[in-house]
C-alpha cells in the first residue's frame, strides 16, 4: 500500500530536501510551501501524515493542524527550529505530542515517522 505523506515548509530548500528524501525511502510526498495549498492537497490525496513547519507565513502550522483536524484524523509532525517554552506548553494542552527540533537528522525523522505511521497502523 502506498503512504502519502504531505510535507509543508515554506523554505524551499527544506521542504524539496525532505520530499527528495522520503520519496527515495519508499513514500509518496507531497510538498507545498504554504498551509492553504496544504489544505487542498489534503483534500485531493489519502494522506497518512502531515510533516509541517510551525513558522510560516500565510497560515502557521498550528492554524494548519486544527484545520486539518476539523475534517481529517491526520496525524501531524511539526518541526521548528524557534521552539520557544511557550510554544512546548501550546502544543502539550493542543495535544500536538509529534514534534521534531529543526536541524535533525534525516535518519531520525524516518525513525519519528515510522512510529507515528505505527501508532495510525501504517508502515511503508
Amino acid at each position: 500500500m502506498a503512504i502519502h505523506l504531505l510535507v509543508v515548509d515554506d523554505n524551499e530548500l527544506v521542504g524539496e530536501s525532505l520530499r527528495d528524501y522520503l520519496q527515495i525511502v519508499g513514500y509518496i510526498v507531497h510538498y507545498t510551501t504554504s498551509g492553504p495549498a496544504a489544505l487542498q492537497l489534503a483534500e485531493r490525496f489519502p494522506i497518512a501524515l502531515v510533516i509541517s513547519d510551525i513558522m510560516m507565513p500565510d497560515m502557521d502550522g498550528y492554524t494548519l493542524c486544527h484545520e486539518l483536524r476539523r475534517v481529517y484524523q491526520i496525524p501531524v509532525l511539526l518541526m521548528s527550529g524557534f521552539i520557544s517554552e511557550y510554544d512546548l506548553k501550546k502544543m502539550a494542552v493542543e495535544g500536538f505530542d509529534n514534534f521534531i527540533h529543526k536541524p535533525f537528522s534525516l535518519d531520525k525523522l524516518a525513525r519519528k515517522i515510522r512510529e507515528i505511521l505505527a501508532e495510525s497502523h501504517l508502515q511503508v
